[in-house]
């Protein structure tokens, strides 16, 4: 068998360690996320008993890559990418040389975070959608940054200086709990609202196709282009 070509056997000796590297610190990172939401949801629990269920915090540990949080009618989903992705070169975050200086910094594991409404998991309501509130981006040097609506995005968005520890993660999550609580579901103009087939109302699907997301007014692309 003839010897790898020595360009090919290279890039793999230099990426593939730093690819498992970034896997690693972002594997990490989640497990570390789980723990901080499961606390906070006993803790919250033992002050707070809601007469109605509808309005519980609780935790559930959905699998390897994912974990939800209900708060209240609010569920918040956190997803964390089996593959790793590069920071797009039109990123604000290349304004920094930090990635400039080695790019290959700017490959990152991800972790999404979207805002759903509690009833559109629990009645599996397949065509409601979830809000994308937040991501966080893990290098392999374990230097992270944050995308996110509003307040989120203006944490940590210096990926040179910032490095993931646990009071960057409890305070990001605080956050986007602050964030996902005081924006409300707004009802949608009456002329808006679509037509109700009879299946869905002998189905009990009731209301599936009335944008059950959870949106901030319906507006929300177009509010945070001019708010950011």
């Amino acid at each position: 068998m003839a010897a790898p070509d020595d360009k090919i056997l290279q890039l793999i000796q230099k990426r593939f360690p730093l690819n498992c590297q970034a896997t690693d610190n972002a594997e990490k990172t989640f497990v570390s996320l789980k723990s901080w939401l499961s606390a906070f949801a006993e803790n919250i629990n033992s002050k707070f008993q809601p007469s109605n269920k509808r309005y519980r915090v609780k935790f559930y540990d959905t699998g390897n890559n994912m974990c939800e949080l209900q708060l209240g009618e609010d569920t918040l989903w956190f997803h964390l990418h089996p593959n790793l992705f590069r920071i797009t070169p039109t990123n604000p975050a290349y304004r920094f040389s930090y990635l400039c200086d080695d790019e290959y910094r700017s490959q990152c594991a991800i972790i999404n975070i979207y805002n759903f409404l509690s009833d559109s998991l629990a009645e599996k309501r397949n065509d409601d959608y979830g809000i994308l509130i937040a991501r966080i981006f893990i290098n392999h040097e374990n230097h992270f940054m944050v995308e996110g609506k509003r307040q989120i995005g203006m944490l940590y968005n210096d990926i040179t200086q910032d490095i993931i520890d646990a009071d960057k993660m409890s305070n990001l999550l605080e956050q986007i709990i602050v964030f996902c609580i005081e924006h409300d579901l707004f009802a949608q103009p009456f002329d808006q609202v679509p037509a109700m087939s009879y299946r869905e109302i002998s189905s009990g699907s009731f209301g599936s196709n009335i944008s059950g997301s959870k949106q901030l007014g319906f507006r929300l692309s177009a509010e945070d282009d001019t708010k950011g």
